[in-house]
């Protein structure tokens, strides 16, 4: 009997960088300190901002807004549920809690409607 080849599975970080840069919809992440650390070509052509630009700094809100101040992310990695409610409005952002409704392991957090406070200039 033949012996099958080995089965190769990518590292964790390449499935991210494939799954983020072959998007045409922008995409960033951001590390726990508010770094980016993945900025890709949807982004780029939405933003004219170069990944090379972006990547390991915390200007991840000039692809939403003239000036510098938190956005979404930026709450929602600090759990600062509150804040994001007070600026966005209580009506526009909804908690979904792990377990909730069905949700896997993680919580997520919804901006509903059009913000124009949120809209990059």
């Amino acid at each position: 009997m033949t012996a099958l080849p080995p089965v190769i599975r990518p590292k964790p970080e390449r499935i991210m960088e494939t799954f983020l840069g072959d998007m045409s919809l922008g995409q960033i992440a951001l590390d726990k300190a508010h770094v980016i650390v993945r900025w890709n070509a949807g982004v780029e052509r939405m933003t004219g901002l170069a990944a090379a630009e972006m990547i390991g700094g915390r200007r991840h809100w000039r692809a939403f807004l003239p000036k510098q101040q938190p956005v979404l992310a930026d709450w929602f990695l600090d759990n600062d549920f509150e804040a994001a409610t007070a600026y966005h409005g209580a009506a526009n952002l909804r908690r979904m809690e792990p377990g909730a409704n069905g949700w896997p392991s993680a919580t997520i957090w919804i901006l509903r409607g059009s913000c124009a406070r949120c809209s990059r200039a």
